[in-house]
């Protein structure tokens, strides 16, 4: 190709990209503002007519601790995902006008216009109620700028400046990273974007009574005759029960099975239990009984995968002293004494995430004048969260805690607290 027709070439590259430019600062908004909104509803935000949930957060590094506390709860790909997306979608942004960018436009001034961008989703966020004004998220959409600079200044050096060849590169990479993000958006934020909505249907449940189970519990052990259960995974707090079986009783096993043809259907599937199977059903499997008419043996049981539980086994002066972590909500306050109703928490293999499940059991906490407590603030559904140092004075009913301590005869002796407080 001659000069002139490659400069001429150049020339519509540019304007392409400008208008790649254009439609990426239009995802951005949608990704940033309007990730968990309706195009339909913003004039509503904007009016105030409308209100979500807000937050902000001014000390920094404070996400960063967060989610290192969360990675360590065994949600390390979760947590890493968060961060490294607040940065890639802000490496095009960085990229693009380094690649556009007229030779008075320096580095630092691209840098600083990711930086207003970022200030200005963050302050829309706070001041229109769409979500969390939060300094990490300026400090990581502003690495992200930094990234994409320095790979436009190494395809720069791989390609020695020849502008036709850069603007030929970007293009095929454009196009490949766009198919990729697409798929990625699509497959794992398709819901939460408004791109798709999630199907599911029933296999197998044609069986299964419409009604309310008549009990529910966790499996302890079983046989063809009878299964032990009890109705909490802590069996120092579950009581037990019998579930007698004979043999017209059928037994289901529930799971949830993502549909192969399709990335946003998960099927709820009942396949059918041998009685001769009950005897390797998992410990802490959950359990649904229907019974007969005469109400002592079990029409239909469906078991589902078992659920984890929070307490563990420590050695403290050679004897082994069973140390626990207890969810629940506070239902009343006594002096050096409350009673919390037990939530556990366990993942949802259906949905994702996970789901906490009151469990009707009311516990009796005691503690002593010098118990710990710390305080977790919750904005935005629980997503940004704060700690600080409490008093016992934030202990209040209804409130959320996470206790942990020792369990005698049913009484929870709590050793620290943390109370949730969660904010609008």
């Amino acid at each position: 190709m001659n000069k002139e027709k490659q400069t001429k070439a150049n020339k519509y590259f540019k304007r392409f990209f400008w208008a790649v430019f254009l439609f990426y600062l239009l995802i951005l908004i949608k990704i940033v503002l309007l990730k968990d909104t309706d195009l339909s509803a913003v004039p509503k935000f904007l009016t105030g007519e409308k209100k979500g949930f807000r937050s902000f957060n001014l000390i920094p590094f404070q996400t960063f601790l967060n989610f290192s506390r969360i990675a360590g709860s065994g949600n390390f790909l979760w947590s890493i995902s968060n961060l490294l997306g607040n940065s890639l979608i802000f490496l095009p942004f960085g990229y693009l006008l380094a690649l556009l960018k007229s030779p008075k436009i320096s580095k630092r001034k691209i840098l600083f216009l990711s930086a207003l961008l970022s200030l200005f989703f963050e302050t829309s966020q706070y001041v229109f109620y769409l979500g969390s004004a939060d300094i990490d998220d300026l400090l990581l959409n502003v690495l992200g700028a930094a990234a994409g600079i320095l790979c436009f200044h190494i395809l720069t050096a791989l390609c020695r400046k020849d502008l036709h060849r850069i603007y030929l590169i970007s293009l095929i990479l454009g196009l490949l990273s766009f198919a990729g993000a697409g798929a990625i958006a699509y497959v794992e934020f398709g819901s939460r974007l408004g791109l798709v909505h999630y199907k599911s249907s029933v296999i197998g449940g044609e069986d299964i009574p419409k009604k309310e189970p008549d009990y529910t519990g966790y499996f302890m052990s079983g046989s063809d005759r009878k299964l032990r259960c009890t109705s909490d995974t802590d069996e120092a707090f579950g009581d037990p029960s019998v579930i007698n079986i004979t043999p017209e009783t059928k037994v289901f096993h529930l799971s949830f099975e993502k549909e192969k043809t399709s990335f946003h259907q998960i099927n709820t599937v009942y396949k059918r239990y041998s009685l001769s199977q009950l005897k390797s059903v998992k410990k802490h499997s959950k359990v649904s009984a229907w019974f007969a008419k005469n109400g002592r043996n079990a029409d239909i049981i469906v078991l589902s995968d078992p659920v984890n539980t929070d307490s563990e086994s420590v050695k403290a002066d050679g004897a082994s002293v069973e140390k626990k972590e207890l969810n629940g909500t506070v239902i009343s306050i006594g002096k050096e004494t409350f009673v919390i109703s037990k939530i556990n928490t366990y993942d949802d293999k259906k949905n994702g995430g996970q789901i906490a499940e009151s469990t009707g059991i009311h516990i009796t906490v005691k503690y002593k004048k010098d118990l710990k407590v710390t305080v977790c603030d919750a904005y935005n559904q629980g997503t940004k969260t704060s700690y600080r140092k409490g008093s016992l004075k934030d202990l209040k009913k209804d409130r959320s805690v996470l206790l942990k301590g020792t369990v005698k005869d049913k009484i929870f002796y709590a050793e620290s607290v943390t109370v949730y407080i969660f904010h609008k």
